[in-house]
């Protein structure tokens, strides 16, 4: 199977961006006898960079066209955007508009049998329509904070029309496949199954480890007692996922039994430092 992935990937000076998106990637090429990325992004002139502007876009100016990661080939188109003004034409019929000449051109070399996007709002759109340009099925993974979009927002009609239109989603849950229904205005029950299917990504089977002397040393290095009770944390720490709840929580169960103890764990990410300087 022939499969063209559209997600966003690690680039130069961003190499963190997508990093999830390249390891779905990695295990999806055992599967397929062709994988390739297209990447797309908004077009920055390099003679803008030195001007104050936000650090993300300046990124943009030095991305190269083409590269290969590991084996993959990756393209990254760029399209015209054009900041705080009709944000989901850009996303959406924008990037089409500005990619399916590219895209073409590989599908004419490739003969891809279908197209997988990572990310409903920066993706899903693009995906379904190069599907149906292309005339092949396109799927998308709905991740987290994409669907999320609060109803009337410029991301919101972008995300339902790829719910709409995509041949098959896939949920990393239940809540997000709860959300996606109510965009719809239907019951999650009454969805069909054979389009709408919850499947997490990007959790790696764990390796076969003796739990109980890895379980001693992990608390060992965290400085937890055996008689005390660890709350364990793990994930980029943001107001939106409730880590903040959970800390108010800790301190008002701590009143009750001083063995809690609480841990969090992230990746040294800007917005993680931020974060931490809040708590």
């Amino acid at each position: 199977m022939n499969i063209l992935v559209v997600a966003d990937y690690p680039r130069p000076k961003q190499q963190s961006s997508g990093v999830f998106n390249e390891r779905s990637v990695k295990e999806l090429r055992r599967f397929c006898r062709t994988i390739e990325v297209v990447a797309h992004h908004p077009y920055f002139p390099r003679l803008l960079s030195a001007f104050p502007i936000v650090s993300r876009w300046k990124t943009y100016a030095d991305i190269k066209k083409f590269e290969v990661r590991d084996g993959i080939s990756i393209y990254r188109p760029a399209y015209l955007q054009i900041p705080c003004m009709a944000a989901a034409f850009w996303l959406d019929r924008g990037a089409f508009f500005w990619c399916r000449r590219i895209v073409r051109e590989l599908h004419r070399r490739a003969r891809f049998d279908a197209i997988m996007s990572f990310d409903l709002l920066t993706a899903g759109g693009l995906a379904w329509r190069l599907g149906h340009d292309l005339g092949i099925p396109a799927s998308g993974w709905a991740c987290g904070s994409d669907v999320r979009c609060p109803p009337g927002t410029y991301g919101w009609n972008v995300v339902l029309q790829a719910i709409k239109h995509l041949d098959l989603v896939f949920y990393q849950s239940h809540e997000l496949l709860e959300i996606a229904a109510n965009l719809l205005g239907v019951d999650s029950a009454t969805m069909p199954e054979e389009r709408h299917v919850v499947l997490p990504r990007g959790i790696p089977e764990p390796p076969s480890l003796c739990r109980t002397a890895v379980r001693r040393r992990v608390r060992l290095a965290l400085g937890i007692r055996d008689d005390e009770i660890l709350v364990l944390n793990v994930g980029s720490i943001e107001r939106e996922k409730g880590v903040f709840d959970l800390l108010k929580a800790i301190s008002l169960a701590i009143f009750h039994d001083s063995r809690i103890r609480c841990t969090a764990i992230s990746a040294p990410m800007i917005s993680t430092r931020r974060a931490l300087a809040q708590i």
